[in-house]
């Protein structure tokens, strides 16, 4: 008879742990952050289609234990001057209870920058699995040319120490 009981509640548990990420989203003191596009140092689960970002620009050099989404700055090579065309870019959760919380969007002379944000739900108890948070935006550029297409955000450094820095990663966009 008790054997009958461990796989609901196995399921029940499972559920009640998962379901404390499913909380409002909430940053520390209701604040979003800028979103991780690259994490090092990570023990955990690691998605099958993770990728080390080398179709774009960094500024700053990545290591060998760095993990970023396999799409981190998404858009056409090409556009037409004055159509709207979509972008989207991919931040790094690094467990179940981080959420995409929005993007913004500069231009400054023929540089787009994108700045993706996340929150977490507040939760004590999240899984550890990356996941890769998605971020839209439409854009219209008014001048033909070369323009620059950058994404800021944030390197996560997971164990001895926590730590995190700025980095951003760019790719050239063609208007006609």
């Amino acid at each position: 008879m008790a054997t009958q009981w461990k796989p609901v509640l196995t399921v029940g548990l499972a559920v009640t742990l998962l379901g404390g990420c499913a909380a409002d989203v909430a940053g520390p003191d209701g604040v979003r952050q800028p979103g991780v596009l690259l994490i090092s140092g990570w023990t955990g689960t690691v998605p099958v289609n993770f990728d080390n970002g080398d179709n774009l620009d960094w500024n700053r050099a990545r290591y060998s234990g760095d993990f970023t989404a396999p799409d981190v700055l998404v858009a056409p090579d090409t556009v037409v001057v004055g159509r709207p065309f979509a972008v989207t870019t991919q931040t790094v959760g690094s467990n179940g209870c981080w959420r995409s919380a929005g993007q913004t969007v500069a231009t400054l002379a023929r540089i787009v920058v994108l700045r993706p944000y996340d929150s977490h739900s507040g939760s004590e108890v999240c899984t550890e699995a990356l996941s890769f948070l998605p971020h839209s935006s439409t854009l219209v550029l008014d001048e033909p040319g070369e323009w620059t297409l950058r994404v800021t955000g944030r390197r996560l450094r997971i164990g001895d120490q926590v730590w995190d820095e700025p980095i951003s990663a760019e790719r050239p966009i063609f208007v006609r």
